[in-house]
């Protein structure tokens, strides 16, 4: 997964970098480094995996009551907020 499907997907997740942070017991900055397109550091595999799992319906414990999915291309959450 590149970089910035990685951040597309989260996305459509209607998820912050930190509430992805702390589903994933990662700190928000290595999750915003994973975005990067740059691709200095891509995102972790096992990150990716969950994020699959996650568009494939499965939730966390951790996962915030407020997310609200996106419809990929709405542009309805530009991942620093939460849409409502």
């Amino acid at each position: 997964m590149s970089p910035a499907q990685f951040r597309e997907n989260r996305r459509r997740l209607g998820l912050t970098q930190a509430q992805l942070g702390r589903i994933i017991d990662t700190d928000p900055r290595t999750v915003r480094r994973w975005e990067d397109d740059t691709g200095l550091r891509p995102p972790n595999p096992i990150a990716c995996r969950v994020l699959d799992w996650m568009l494939h319906g499965w939730r966390p414990p951790e996962w915030p009551e407020h997310a609200e999915e996106v419809a990929p291309g709405s542009g309805a959450n530009d991942g620093q907020g939460v849409s409502r």
